[in-house]
């Protein structure tokens, strides 16, 4: 339950801040509804996505009610679709959004999606932040598992691509299409996806196999998931020191640290709280603590 927060009402808009006298929750939401939908019912995102830089307080306040009131979302065409779904999950997750796509016109997103399906390349996913993301969820509910594949095995370098976008409920689509189209009869689907289990490098390298996570960078350097841990070796040594993953940054804010562009730079502006016997403690699976570390080595590969 979302508790009465500090926010101020004036005639321009919503202007939320921290220290000021409680207005009415309820007045608030009214408010909220007729600044973000207009006259037609439709989400005006612009102006969801300024609300978007006004805190986690609002965004509690902005998520409920994506999540539980009646609007409409336009799907007129596939940027725009790509658009608003990339500002919706400012305030809401992956799987939440795939809840709440009956907002749109579900007929004309799937009809937009199948005949313009070949647009969605490198530079459309580069010009989205989740774009990726955003096309398997919608490329799987709207145009089946088979059709996810095909866009996939378009890409040349879909290891690199997934490395720079991809987060775990999307992999975990893309591995159950996978395992579906490497045992089919249909023999184009089954070379499709074939091809993109070669081609998605250490993603999928536990499909077929026994379940051990193990990639080779180069002649020298060896990853492998042992247990719960991940091992770096050199040689076929242990190496075991400086490994340790301390950068969380959340999805939500994520814009906020475009303007790094290294791992030396992220040393820099940020904080070592999260290393040493202070660190806050996150769960993380050890699938995911591997590519982390698979990612930072890339480098070396």
């Amino acid at each position: 339950m979302i508790k009465e927060k500090n926010f101020k009402i004036n005639e321009s808009g919503l202007e939320f801040y921290g220290k000021s006298p409680k207005a009415n929750l309820n007045q608030f939401k009214e408010k909220l509804q007729e600044y973000i939908l207009d006259e037609e019912g439709y989400l005006k995102i612009p102006e969801l996505e300024d609300l978007a830089l006004e805190g986690d307080n609002l965004s509690k306040i902005v998520s409920e009610f994506l999540l539980t009131q009646e609007y409409k979302l336009k799907s007129d065409n596939l940027s725009e679709i790509f658009y608003s779904v990339d500002v919706l999950m400012e305030f809401l997750e992956l799987e939440e959004i795939h809840t709440i796509l009956h907002h749109y016109n579900e007929e004309k997103l799937e009809e937009e999606l199948n005949n313009r399906i070949t647009e969605i390349d490198n530079n459309f996913l580069e010009s989205i932040s989740c774009g990726l993301d955003i096309a398997v969820m919608l490329i799987n509910k709207y145009l089946g598992q088979k059709n996810l594949i095909y866009f996939l095995d378009s890409f040349d370098r879909l290891e690199k691509i997934l490395t720079l976008y991809t987060r775990e409920e999307t992999l975990t689509r893309i591995g159950d299409a996978l395992k579906k189209g490497l045992k089919s009869k249909d023999n184009d689907f089954q070379k499709a996806s074939s091809k993109v289990y070669k081609n998605g490098g250490l993603y999928f390298i536990n499909l077929e196999g026994n379940g051990t996570y193990a990639y080779q960078l180069n002649k020298y350097i060896t990853m492998k998931l042992e247990g719960n841990r991940t091992n770096i070796y050199v040689n076929n040594s242990l190496f075991n020191q400086c490994k340790f993953l301390f950068l969380n940054i959340p999805v939500k804010k994520i814009k906020n640290y475009s303007e790094i562009d290294s791992i030396d730079e992220a040393a820099e502006k940020l904080n070592g709280s999260m290393e040493g016997r202070s660190a806050e403690s996150f769960e993380i699976s050890p699938e995911t603590e591997f590519w982390g570390h698979w990612c930072d080595m890339k480098s070396y590969d």
